[in-house]
């Protein structure tokens, strides 16, 4: 049995805590800046009484804790990811993640010290993320573009992920991660040679949206975008090719199976289009999810640690979280910036 400790004991901590029961994983303590919330989250969720800690070292130290999910904001991430390096604690981490420059060192760290890691994307771990092989050699063929995005509206300006400081990143990181994540899924990074973007940003310096399109140098154009504006949720990515194109309108969090959404729908829809009738030349294909994605993510995270399933597979997640970082921060860099 693997004891998992939980950082913080915001909305995704009480997520990921009631994943753990539903999947027979044992949340044993929980680490909080507050005493009340360290002990009502305890009292809630861990396994054990008095196993609510407010300080760091001893949360760390108690020999029963094998694992970590990190649910802090961006600007505390790092801090916790190197007491995970020191105590030999295996690491679910939220993202957005920590600058490349220091994860660049964390993957060779945790290489040598035998610690598995993992950000906490969801979808990566679903059954239309592995059967997206197969449907791009059926319907797309040779890919020339792909459009991904992720809009969520918030107006809630109190909110942590409006705060510079908390969240410096903005809907760049917090949103952004997803449309760029599914990006490197299918390009990689190095081969990307032109790339413009431009944010919007709140008179406090937050980042509101992000814009950006690019080419790699095997010709394949795509776009990138994620919003805290307008008043529709837009969850969308297209992958268009030689044969036809694939669309999906819930890539991120599916109706069929998220924390959001649960089981509001049977499956999820993959259109398939072609031709110059898509609105006529269209099919749609099914994909049902056996668990909740975030479910199937904590399950694989815990076997990952147990050795049941192959490095490969992880080595790869690893690589796609660090070069997500690095076009985030890319453009972050290049971006022009527009006050709304």
């Amino acid at each position: 049995m693997i004891n998992l400790g939980i950082i913080g004991t915001g909305l995704m901590a009480k997520v990921i805590a009631k994943s753990c029961a539903n999947i027979g994983v044992k949340v044993y303590s929980v680490l909080s800046r507050s005493k009340n919330n360290a002990e009502s989250f305890c009292s809630e969720f861990c396994s054990r009484k008095g196993k609510g800690y407010t300080v760091p070292k001893a949360f760390f130290e108690d020999p029963g804790l094998d694992a970590v999910y990190i649910a802090t904001p961006s600007s505390t991430k790092e801090f916790y990811m190197r007491l995970c390096l020191e105590y030999k604690k295996h690491i679910l981490v939220e993202k957005p993640l920590p600058s490349s420059v220091f994860l660049s060192e964390f993957l060779e760290l945790s290489k040598e010290r035998n610690i598995i890691w993992m950000d906490a994307t969801h979808f990566v771990h679903n059954e239309l993320y592995n059967s997206l092989p197969k449907l791009i050699d059926r319907h797309v063929g040779k890919i020339v573009r792909i459009d991904s995005n992720f809009f969520w509206p918030s107006t809630d300006y109190s909110h942590i992920k409006f705060n510079l400081y908390l969240e410096d990143k903005g809907a760049l990181g917090d949103l952004g991660w997803y449309p760029i994540r599914m990006i490197l899924s299918l390009i990689e990074r190095k081969e990307i040679s032109k790339l413009d973007s431009f944010v919007l940003k709140k008179e406090t310096g937050a980042i509101v949206e992000f814009n950006a399109i690019g080419l790699t140098s095997s010709n394949i154009t795509f776009s990138m975008a994620s919003s805290y504006r307008g008043s529709t949720t837009r969850q969308e990515v297209t992958i268009s090719g030689e044969k036809g194109e694939i669309s999906i309108q819930d890539f991120v969090m599916p109706y069929c199976g998220s924390f959001v959404y649960g089981k509001m729908l049977p499956f999820l829809r993959v259109k398939v289009t072609s031709g110059l009738k898509p609105l006529v030349d269209k099919e749609y294909k099914k994909i049902f999810l056996k668990d909740l994605q975030h479910h199937r993510m904590v399950y694989n995270f815990i076997d990952f640690i147990k050795g049941n399933k192959d490095k490969y597979i992880l080595d790869e997640l690893q690589k796609k979280s660090l070069d997500t970082i690095r076009l985030i921060e890319a453009i972050q860099c290049q971006s022009g910036s527009l006050q709304i």
